[in-house]
């Protein structure tokens, strides 16, 4: 069974490596949020709402 202060440590972990993972890609992130914004997505003309 895990501790309570296991289970914190899984989750800062996994926030730590969210925070890195985020980092790492966020040149490609903007890029993709630049093209979205500038194109739209493929589902715009599929979407009535």
């Amino acid at each position: 069974m895990f501790t309570q202060a296991g289970i914190n440590e899984v989750e800062l972990a996994r926030e730590e490596q969210a925070k890195q993972w985020q980092s790492e890609n966020r040149e490609a992130i903007d890029a993709y949020n630049r093209r979205v914004e500038a194109e739209g997505v493929f589902s715009d003309d599929l979407r009535y709402f």
